[in-house]
């Protein structure tokens, strides 16, 4: 049981991972030579595919729609082995159970640092790359990593380094 809650925390990590990476690449087609910012789009495949503002919007809906269930997913799978582990832990003796329970906290601990040590590479990587920006390049970046990611997923260096003066 605790190895199906490691490989969703693992494919959730890849998934944020993949997120990071998304957002450098979202920066990356939206700042053009000079740093001019080109329209918001939905990424070079749009680009690439010479996509009218129709399609490039339709598509993004498409996305948004994506993003959406496979965030609900997510949600539902934490549930059903959140209710595993709680039927599960009904079928053992009480010293089963405390085996159980140790074993639990002691992998939450190790999931709780790990997430610690993602969550502080994310940040690093978004604070380094905003050294590189001027300051419009920071403000589109920041809608960026908030369109893809969520208001959430700004870390706060980013938003205090655009609120200076």
């Amino acid at each position: 049981m605790p190895n199906k809650l490691v490989g969703l925390i693992l494919v959730l990590v890849f998934a944020l991972a993949l997120g990071a990476g998304v957002v450098a690449g979202k920066l990356t087609s939206r700042v053009g030579a000079g740093g001019a910012v080109s329209t918001p789009s939905v990424g070079s495949l749009s680009d690439e595919l010479h996509l009218s503002d129709s399609q490039r919007a339709q598509m993004k809906e498409i996305w948004v729609k994506v993003q959406q269930t496979s965030q609900e997913c997510v949600e539902k799978a934490k549930a059903v082995h959140t209710e595993q582990d709680q039927q599960l832990h009904a079928l053992l003796n009480p010293d089963q159970q405390e085996k159980w329970s140790k074993i639990t906290l002691d992998n939450n601990s190790r999931l709780a640092e790990i997430e610690s040590t993602r969550k502080n590479s994310f940040t690093k990587g978004v604070d380094d790359t905003a050294k590189l920006l001027d300051e419009s390049q920071k403000k589109v970046y920041k809608q960026i990593i908030e369109s893809h990611l969520g208001a959430q997923a700004v870390p706060q260096s980013l938003s205090e380094n655009l609120a200076r003066p």
